[in-house]
């Protein structure tokens, strides 16, 4: 039947982020949704992990922190993430993202077209070096069958 032949997909939304001229003002967003499907019986976990910081790309000792206090705040020189849909783990905070897995959805059953977003936050500070930031994220879905 179906249900015997395990089944797990996985669609990004997008697989490039961008934030336009960021401001100590405001706070910029772009979001990826992540889309899963899966007949694990016991669910999936998704994460995400960086491949370092989040960084200026002609001078990597040049970062913008990341979150540490659950909120990226206008002027903080602070970057993380946060999430919604019903499978999000970080739905009412803001989170790092770090060169360690980190689970940002999960489920504990079959799933059909489970849609998790990821709204990126990023706000320099005064003292933030201008130019061009760059990071490298993989997301990665492993279901529990």
């Amino acid at each position: 039947t179906q249900k015997d032949i395990p089944s797990l997909t996985m669609t990004l939304s997008d697989t490039t982020l961008t934030f336009g001229d960021l401001s100590t003002a405001s706070v910029a967003t772009d979001t990826i949704t992540v889309t899963v499907t899966t007949n694990a019986e016991n669910g999936y976990a998704a994460t995400v992990v960086a491949d370092g910081d989040f960084r200026k790309s002609s001078d990597a000792t040049k970062t913008i922190a990341n979150v540490s206090d659950g909120t990226v705040s206008a002027g903080g020189n602070e970057y993380g993430f946060a999430t919604s849909g019903t499978d999000g783990q970080y739905n009412a905070t803001d989170t790092s993202v770090t060169t360690s897995p980190k689970t940002f959805a999960s489920r504990t059953g079959w799933g059909s077209s489970v849609e998790t977003v990821l709204t990126f936050k990023v706000s320099p500070s005064t003292g933030t070096t201008s130019g061009a930031y760059t990071q490298s994220l993989t997301v990665i879905v492993t279901g529990t069958f």
